[in-house]
């Protein structure tokens, strides 16, 4: 037993069983003691289920739904989700073990902040490593928002939410399917309260073939601008 407040890690996964195992043992291997592990298939063909399967006799609680996109299952985790705080990783990615304790230290003992991120590094698929965003500042504080409107910043495998905030402000929107709804998640948190940050690399991404961020990167004036301006839209009170 432990009076640390409930951490719920939320995997949405689609066709992940080359990667699963690593995301959830990095789950396991954390030094912080207070987490539940809910993993959220995704309408997968190939064996993840299977793997499911097995991870569920050791303690996952494994949701299944038909294929609806990440927004809609990681959606489907926080509303799942028993505990206070939501930490948020994608199934090819990996935590190192000490992630959730540093930021779980600063977020838990600051009522107000509803955020916390992180660095990471990411696995090119040429084996090669780098510091994701290296050359920008995080955005952090009560303004973070209006950083998080010029430019994306924080990926879901860094960061760490207060559930009832996530909730209230409905989550991830599900028709936005070409990677802008992370930024537009960020922005939402941000306007809530304050955004925290770990300085330092706590968690790994490894680059795939198919990745939303290769696919997608032509056309982020369809996707990203439009998220971008309605937001700019909604806050003329607070811009000047």
């Amino acid at each position: 037993m432990t009076s640390q407040p409930l951490v719920t890690a939320v995997i949405p996964c689609f066709n992940a069983e080359a990667t699963l195992g690593r995301a959830i043992d990095s789950v396991r291997r954390q030094g912080y003691p207070a987490i539940e592990i809910v993993a959220v298939d995704d309408g997968s063909r190939d064996g993840n289920p299977a793997l499911l399967r097995q991870q569920e006799v050791l303690g996952v609680r494994v949701i299944t739904q038909p294929n609806g996109g990440v927004p809609v299952a990681r959606n489907t985790g926080i509303a799942a989700a028993r505990g206070e705080f939501l930490a948020f990783l994608d199934a090819d990615d990996e935590w190192h073990s000490d992630k959730l304790a540093r930021q779980m230290s600063i977020l838990a003992s600051h009522p107000g902040m509803v955020l916390i991120g992180c660095w990471a590094e990411v696995v090119e698929l040429d084996g090669s490593r780098r510091k994701v965003n290296a050359s920008r500042e995080p955005p952090v504080g009560t303004e973070a928002w209006r950083t998080m409107l010029h430019h994306s910043f924080y990926n879901p495998s860094e960061l760490v939410a207060r559930t009832e905030v996530a909730r209230r402000i409905g989550g991830f929107v599900t028709t936005m399917r070409a990677g802008e709804e992370d930024q537009d998640f960020c922005i939402r948190m941000a306007l809530k309260g304050e955004i925290g940050f770990v300085d330092a690399v706590l968690a790994t991404m490894y680059q795939q073939p198919n990745s939303l961020s290769r696919t997608h990167f032509s056309r982020e004036h369809e996707t990203v601008l439009p998220m971008i301006l309605g937001h700019c839209q909604a806050l003329p009170p607070r811009l000047s």
